[in-house]
């Protein structure tokens, strides 16, 4: 039995998604526009691999098509008995919707389709273009619904305004044999073509870039699917443990590897990494849609372009991405090693490059510096022999413009991290020292100043790096540590220092403390840093790299303190943090037993540090390590935070890929998103509370297939201790990551890697706000209060005195029925440190303005020649204003207080009148309408209706009248309202009908034709020229009358040529059908069935056969012996004599044997023969018997 499984999910903003997936679908859906090539009630239709789905004004039908036979009788060695195609329609019907609901379609394909069906050219069409994603707007009120493609998949999905209704959606399935509910929550379709399955719906709302979940389910009774949802406030759903906001996969096909990711600060994500082809998803216009790269794939280690995508806050759909890179397909690669954005979300990237003709934009260094042969084999990044510049570049949020772009560099390597001895790092063992975990090579940092100057902290190998107001003008040997800061428009560089000593030195973390400092952090192999002295450790620990940190003057004119940090064993700082008091935060790995002091918390014997230094960098306020306790590092840090409490994040990947050591054993919380370690290879999510006194959380995130890691480079956290982290993941070709609801893309397109991007919030930090509905009005006022905070149900209102709470809780509805400022404030506390964030707003409430006009007036009276209009606030208002037009540029009255005006219409007019107390907001308007008896009245359209039907009588008046209405003549009138202008009546011809109405003393009349049809039911037959017919045999079907301005539809449609026509020829008939057609006139439709029965049929006797005797006597009665039959496709006749010869041979049914051979009478005998014949339905036979001759 076929299964087919339709997912779906409701979101609420109050925002309801529905989504559906066919899971046999593939390739790509376009929606063909309908231009009459298809029947009217058809807007859209897709073909798709199990048959077609049409988009109707109140629907969707589903065409499924099942083709096994077919497919297995052209394409196997096994013989099918009659093959058959088979169908399925199910209609899924929206119940009370909006039957003319407006359509919109987006997304258009480049090529169109030209239709030429048949003869008729009213069935011709041309120019009909595809869309990918079609809407309907108000489908119900406030409910707009839309079907389109992503990820390769069809999707629909429901949107219901705030003020929207959700039960409004009613759906119906029709076509199905059974549907019902299971326990999981499924919906199971059962059909003749096997079982349909809808998962669970899923409903949510997204707040500040969150997805908040809402309870959902499925609800049916009598067959009507409807959706049962939880408790929610308005716009506020559940508030739960630690949430995985989205994950995605990019959805390449060229191999692609994450290095890093930021946030954007209204929670939009940004992701970069490298592409080895030109088959990576654009859904956007932007600045440069095209790599250099000119084919799918180069194939790993020959050249990359950099990516960065930009995704929605929910990750359901990637905004825009943009490449950047020079070179082609055999030379120029780039890297991108950190991402950061500013307060207008414009994303800023370093990163290195090989290529001389690099994108350069207000640029400081317009050229590249060159640099030595360098390539990493197991990262798949091969700068050939240009050598290595960094590059900083700004593109806009919109993607649309690059801002600036630079080169810095030297003559020799620079913007990354390596080991000469190591070469091509092509062997585990080239990993070593400042190099020793995967993706080191390509680590450093990008910041941002206040007024947007640009921080970048890297590696040199160059010894004329540029430099400027530097506090160490030359490289001290080997690798330096570098960091330098360019101006906000990229030309100037503002200061740019080495840092380090006669060995290997590396920096890979830089901040901005709050006095304009510079910290940087990274590792190091020399034991002659600068400024260590009167630092915490001012000696190198020993091993074979020691972590550091230093901080430096805003102008980089002089390193204020430095200082080592590890042990004797190997020991690196990864990124460097600072508080709100300027105290130091590293987080960092380490070989060695790095010391615990003044933590509640910590993993003995384990290889990741945090520590806590002071301002100065002297001393320790805490430290700790976390890990699974194995003596060695477990993770590579990914991004780190310290919130505005003292709680400390990290992300980092886990395992050594290089040496296969999976990650087991890490500590992890009650309400992880994922409490196991999969393969061993996952992301790990870690939280420790303040000063070190507990774990908050933790987890391990990841697939159960592909190492998932980092090729290098940062990501961030934001303020709110929500993670950004760019992955590589889905490595050989998989789709093992867990991905989000509705995620932009939930499978790796590629053979091999694909960039994920996942948004993870923990929910620790306290974050208060909430919007208004308004926050000017007028009395009396009602402001609705939406609760926006991390912890809604956990926060405090301070609402000022004077104000009537209609609805309390954590959004409250509050009356200001007074005028006056109010005050409004949200406060909300975190459980941990007792930090609390507070939220205001004021609101203002003026004074109230009152108005009240006379009624509308009829007039019917010619003597009566002005009236007087008078306008009443009631003292609330100091300005009057009259007019005719509801503009009010040409005023009646002189204003003020002036509020009676005396007009004179001579036809229908409407008066138009503003009051205001001075403040515009409180204005009130109001009209007055003076109608005169010329079209007071109005009837309905003339009517037409078949005999036997009732037609409704319908007069209308102004609203607010006294009316009085009769129709006639009373003949055949079955009902009759007065006060309501509505009669009912069921005349038996064509006729007018007459209503005259009393409206206030007026009299007014007018009439209605009513055109009756007559179709009688005994009228309507069908003629066949055959009813009944053999196995395959066709017939001609005629409906009658047969009139030409009649209109005719044949059912089934699909088993006859001409479904439209009076007569139409079927189609073969293989079993007995009842044909049906719909015979309508204007107003009258009627049916009539015939029922067409196949005979069996023998392709012999009796059905085929030959007389035995014949009397060839010229009295021309059975003078001729012929061969009898119907539905004989071929035959051959041969007669033979007693000897065997051949006396008669055809082909010819028509042709028969006269009993003359060679131009004589044969005797009498009797004579032999044999019939080779096959008749139409393919039956072959041979029949053999005895012809007696006779005179």
């Amino acid at each position: 039995m076929k299964r087919i499984l339709l997912a779906f999910a409701i979101a609420l903003s109050i925002n309801v998604l529905t989504a559906q997936e066919v899971e046999q679908l593939v390739g790509d859906y376009k929606f063909v526009e309908n231009k009459g090539q298809w029947p009217s009630k058809a807007l859209y239709k897709a073909d798709v691999s199990f048959g077609n789905v049409w988009l109707e004004q109140t629907g969707i039908l589903y065409q499924f098509i099942d083709a096994d036979d077919i497919h297995h009788a052209d394409f196997s060695a096994k013989t099918v008995e009659n093959p058959q195609i088979r169908e399925q329609y199910l209609y899924l019907q929206f119940l009370g919707c909006q039957p003319n609901a407006q359509t919109s379609s987006r997304n258009k394909t480049s090529e169109y389709y030209n239709y030429f069906i048949g003869n008729n050219q009213d069935r011709w069409a041309r120019e009909c273009y595809g869309y990918y994603d079609i809407s309907y707007h108000d489908l119900y009120p406030g409910v707009d619904a839309r079907i389109f493609e992503k990820n390769r998949q069809l999707k629909y999905e429901f949107k219901v305004a705030p003020q929207g209704d959700p039960n409004n959606i009613q759906l119906k399935y029709n076509g199905q044999e059974s549907i019902k509910i299971l326990k999981d929550g499924r919906l199971k379709i059962k059909t003749g073509l096997g079982d349909i399955f809808e998962e669970k719906p899923v409903a949510y709302q997204i707040k500040n870039g969150k997805i908040i979940d809402v309870p959902c389910q499925f609800k049916l009774m009598d067959g009507v699917l409807s959706f049962d949802l939880g408790k929610y406030d308005k716009d506020i759903a559940l508030v739960i443990d630690p949430v995985l906001v989205f994950a995605t996969y990019c959805g390449s096909v060229s191999d692609n590897f994450g290095m890093t990711a930021t946030y954007a600060y209204d929670g939009k994500a940004y992701s970069g990494g490298t592409v080895y082809g030109n088959a990576y998803p654009t859904p956007a216009l932007v600045w440069n849609s095209t790599t250099n790269i000119t084919v799918p794939n180069v194939s790993n280690s020959i050249t990359t372009d950099v990516f960065i995508s930009k995704y929605s806050a929910d990750g359901t759909t990637m905004l825009w991405t943009n490449f950047i890179g020079g070179g082609d397909n055999t030379q120029g690669t780039e890297t991108v090693h950190s991402l950061i954005c500013d307060a207008a979300n414009n994303i800023y990237l370093y990163g290195a490059t090989s290529s001389t003709d690099f994108p350069m934009m207000n640029a400081y260094q317009n050229t590249h510096g060159g640099g030595s042969t360098f390539s990493v084999q197991f990262n798949g990044s091969n700068f050939g022999s240009v050598g290595t510049d960094i590059f900083v570049s700004k593109i806009s949020a919109d993607g649309l413009n690059l801002l600036g772009s630079t080169y810095m560099g030297g003559s020799a390597n620079d913007g990354v991290n390596y080991k000469v001895t190591s070469g091509n790092y092509s062997t585990v063992a080239a990993y070593d020292s400042l190099t020793s975990n995967y993706g080191d090579q390509f680590r450093g940092e990008i910041m941002l100043d206040a007024a947007n100057n640009v921080l970048v902290t890297s590696s040199s190998r160059s010894i004329n790096f540029p430099v400027h107001n530097a506090f160490q003008a030359n490289n001290a040997g080997q690798q330096d540590g570098v960091v330098f800061k360019l101006s906000a428009d990229f030309s100037s560089l503002m200061w740019s220092s080495y840092y380090g000593g006669s060995q290997n030195d590396a920096c890979y973390s830089v901040k901005i403390d709050s006095s304009y400092n510079v910290l940087i952090a990274g590792g190091s192999s020399s034991s002659d840093l600068p400024n260590t002295v009167g630092g915490l450790n001012p000696n190198y620990m020993g091993g074979k790299t020691d972590g550091f940190v230093a901080k430096i003057m805003g102008d980089g004119s002089s390193v204020i303190q430095s200082t080592y940090i590890g042990t004797a064993a190997y020991d690196q700082s990864i990124f460097v943090e600072i508080d709100r008091d300027d105290n130091v935060y590293l987080v960092g790995v380490s070989d060695g037993a790095m010391p615990v002091v003044n933590a509640g918390y910590s993993n003995a014997n384990s290889g990741q540090f945090i520590m806590k230094l002071n301002p100065s960098l002297t001393s320790i306020d805490y430290a700790t390590i976390f890990g699974n306790g194995n003596g060695q590092p477990n993770i590579s840090p990914a991004a780190f935070l310290v919130d505005v409490c003292g709680n400390v994040y990290v992300s980092g990947w886990g395992a050594n890929i290089l040496q296969g050591t999976g990650l087991n054993g890490m500590p992890v919380t009650a309400n992880a998103e994922q409490g196991t370690n999969g393969d061993g290879f996952n992301f790990y999510l870690f939280v420790l509370e303040r000063n070190a006194a507990n774990i908050l959380y933790g987890s391990y995130l990841g697939g159960a297939l592909s190492q998932e890691h980092v090729d290098g480079g940062t990501s961030r956290f934001d303020k709110y201790g929500v993670v950004y982290q760019s992955v590589c993941g889905g490595c050989g070709g998989n789709s093992d990551f867990p991905t989000t609801t509705n995620a932009w893309s939930a499978n790796n397109l590629s053979s091999n890697c694909n960039n994920l991007v996942f948004k993870f919030d923990f929910q620790i930090v306290p974050d208060a706000d909430f919007t208004v509905s308004e926050l000017l009005g007028c009395a009396p006022l009602t402001i609705n209060f939406t609760n926006q905070s991390t912890d809604p149900n956990g926060s405090v209102w301070d609402l000022d005195a004077g104000g009537t709470i209609i609805q309390a809780g954590s959004n409250p509805i509050v009356l200001y029925d007074q005028p006056g400022q109010y005050e409004a404030i949200l406060y909300i506390t975190d459980t941990i440190c007792n930090l609390t964030d507070t939220a205001k707003k004021i609101i203002t409430v003026y004074p109230e303005v009152k108005l009240s006009l006379p009624n509308d007036t009829i007039i019917c009276d010619a003597d009566i020649t002005s009236l007087d209009l008078l306008a009443n606030s009631f003292g609330t208002a100091t300005t009057f204003i009259w007019d005719d037009n509801d503009d009010f540029s040409s005023p009646l009255n002189a204003g003020g207080l002036d509020s009676v005006i005396t007009v004179s219409p001579v036809n229908t007019v409407t008066f138009y009148c503003k009051v205001s107390n001075g403040n515009a907001l409180c204005d009130q308007t109001g009209s007055v309408t003076i109608q005169f008896s010329s079209g007071i009245i109005d009837v309905m359209a003339d009517a037409n209706i078949c005999a036997g039907n009732n037609v409704n009588l319908q007069a209308t008046f102004p609203s607010g009248l006294n009316i009085t209405a009769d129709w006639s003549p009373k003949d055949y009138i079955t009902y009759e309202s007065p006060t309501t202008g509505l009669a009912k009546a069921n005349p038996p011809k064509t006729q007018y009908y007459y209503v005259t109405a009393n409206i206030n003393g007026c009299i007014f009349y007018d009439s209605v034709w009513v055109k009756v049809d007559q179709l009688p039911s005994d009228s309507v037959y069908i003629i066949a020229t055959q009813i009944e017919v053999v196995d395959g045999g066709t017939t001609i079907l005629s409906a009658m009358p047969n009139q030409p301005y009649y209109h005719y539809l044949w059912s089934p449609a699909a088993r006859v040529e001409q479904p439209n026509n009076q007569t139409t020829k079927t189609y073969s008939i293989t079993d007995d059908t009842e044909f049906t057609v719909q015979v309508t006139n204007d107003a009258c439709t009627k049916t009539a069935k015939v029922l067409i029965k196949v005979l069996e049929f023998i392709c012999g006797d009796v059905y085929v056969f030959v007389p035995s005797a014949f009397t060839p006597d010229s009295d021309n009665v059975n003078d001729q012996v012929f061969v009898r039959g119907y539905n004989i496709e071929e035959m051959n006749f041969m007669i033979f004599d007693r000897w065997g010869e051949v006396v008669f041979e055809t082909q010819n049914q028509n042709e028969g044997w006269d009993g003359i051979f060679r131009g004589k009478p044969l005797d009498p005998d009797v004579y032999v023969y044999h019939l080779q014949v096959k008749c139409v339905d393919g039956q072959e036979n041979l029949i053999k018997g005895n012809i007696t001759l006779i005179k």
